[in-house]
């Protein structure tokens, strides 16, 4: 079940308009936290809503960051439900001068919360996610804060997605929350970071169309993505993955283009990189047949631990 979904709307603003609702909410941005030309109201925050005011030279909007499962104070994300709850939020904070349809969805997140027991395990995955390194339509992030110790980040070349797994303790003590609810976490995300991405994927341009079709769709959008990038299968040491090959694919000439696939992957430091090197036309039929034998192309490093990790089954 999908943990949780954060949208970021926004709306641009004349500089009038701008003016008329900070007065109407008594509002003075110099009083806001700020950041650069960002302040930020946290009247709402406890109810799942953050807003953020944009006073630039250049441009002003006001953006809004839903967090939908503090707003709705469970995991039950139904389309209606979570449209209701944000049109309700935005009319009592603007006083019902502005509606949900009014607001443009900039962004879209969906979260996966995955327990693998213990804090080594957690680093265990991030180890050997790391050796993917890059796949097809995506490389590594330049647009997250990548530490390679407690993340893994990757980002769409052009198709305004992003994708990450990272500790769940790490984060939360880095923002001084108490870490011990989320030892063993490994939670993973996938953005949506373009309007026209947005549109393509929920086959609409209006705001609450939008919103309703993601939630609707989030776990299958959520999948697409997770196993786009990541293998199907059990991770092992090298010496252990060929071991299972060579005893469970019957098919000469695919058992010895999974064996080359392997051994290329840590030699290339990329998955990409190496099925590119492996010249293989058929290598979805490759890839799938990892995926039957329950066997990840991505090994365990030789001084990794522990010697196998089990698949990911979200």
């Amino acid at each position: 079940m999908i943990t949780n979904i954060i949208f970021e709307l926004s709306m641009t603003l004349t500089n009038n308009e701008l003016k008329n609702l900070l007065n109407m909410k008594c509002l003075d941005l110099s009083s806001l936290p700020n950041r650069d030309d960002d302040y930020l109201d946290f009247a709402a925050n406890d109810k799942g809503m953050l807003v953020v005011y944009r006073d630039s030279t250049y441009k002003k909007k006001v953006s809004l960051i839903f967090d939908m499962g503090k707003a709705l104070s469970s995991s039950e994300f139904t389309p209606e439900k979570v449209c209701r709850k944000t049109q309700k939020r935005i009319s009592k904070y603007f006083n019902n001068i502005y509606s949900l349809d009014e607001f443009m969805l900039k962004r879209a997140v969906i979260i996966y919360d995955i327990d693998v027991g213990s804090r080594e395990f957690v680093c265990s995955y991030i180890k050997v996610l790391n050796r993917i390194r890059m796949v097809k339509c995506y490389s590594p992030a330049k647009s997250f804060e990548t530490d390679e110790r407690t993340s893994f980040s990757m980002e769409g070349n052009s198709n305004g997605v992003c994708f990450t797994v990272f500790s769940l303790e790490s984060h939360m003590h880095r923002y001084n929350a108490s870490p011990k609810p989320f030892v063993g976490i490994l939670r993973s995300e996938v953005h949506l970071t373009k309007q026209n991405t947005i549109s393509e994927i929920t086959g609409s341009s209006e705001t609450v169309c939008q919103i309703m079709e993601i939630v609707k769709r989030a776990e299958a959008i959520f999948h697409s993505v997770f196993y786009h990038i990541i293998p199907c299968g059990n991770f092992y040491k090298k010496s252990k993955a060929c071991e299972i090959v060579r005893q469970t694919v019957k098919k000469e000439k695919l058992r010895r283009k999974m064996l080359r696939l392997i051994a290329l992957i840590p030699e290339k430091k990329s998955l990409l990189l190496a099925q590119k090197a492996l010249k293989c036309r058929d290598i979805d039929e490759v890839m799938e047949e990892f995926k039957r034998i329950n066997v990840s192309p991505v090994t365990i490093s030789k001084r990794g631990t522990p010697k196998m990790l089990k698949s990911f089954s979200i």
